[in-house]
């Protein structure tokens, strides 16, 4: 019996992140979607290539043109790893590229906690990680330093874990 409780405690630990080959398809769809036509923010919607896209369905539009099985669903569901968004916590110290990061504005943190998410992706022009996510605010899809404001607002931060790790 203890060692099945060990199993289960170990279980999460034992979960890899996405192979680098997924890594680098959704670098590519990314970066091709970002230097065409703006995506504009659409609550609801979730086609990045049609160009309309709220938070959770622009990360789902990328992720399902990579070939990743996600179902379309809240960045709150995406936070708790539930609905096909098979994922680990991350600690800060450890993020990677495509690493999920959620987020609760103070005007809505008691009635959406991670209510908004975005993923981490390579800058252009240095190694330096840069957070892409559908902004209501800024009415279209931006990348942008993982600023101050960004860092007191995260949430969580989770590891998508399909596949094996190569």
């Amino acid at each position: 019996m203890k060692k099945l409780i060990l199993f289960f405690i170990l279980l999460p630990s034992l979960a890899f992140g996405l192979s680098d080959s997924y890594k680098k398809r959704i670098h590519t769809e990314t970066i091709f979607l970002l230097s065409g036509k703006p995506i504009i923010y659409t609550w609801g919607a979730a086609d990045a290539r049609g160009l309309k896209a709220d938070c959770s369905g622009y990360i789902y539009s990328i992720f399902k043109y990579c070939g990743l099985p996600v179902k379309r669903t809240t960045s709150l569901q995406m936070s708790m790893g539930m609905a096909g968004w098979s994922s680990i916590p991350v600690e800060l110290d450890d993020v990677e590229e495509t690493d999920l990061l959620f987020f609760t504005w103070p005007e809505s943190a008691k009635t959406r906690p991670n209510g908004h998410v975005g993923f981490l992706i390579e800058a252009h022009r240095s190694d330096l990680l840069e957070v892409t996510h559908a902004s209501a605010s800024k009415k279209q899809v931006v990348v942008q330093q993982y600023n101050p404001y960004l860092l007191k607002h995260t949430t969580a931060i989770r590891r998508l874990t399909f596949g094996d790790k190569k």
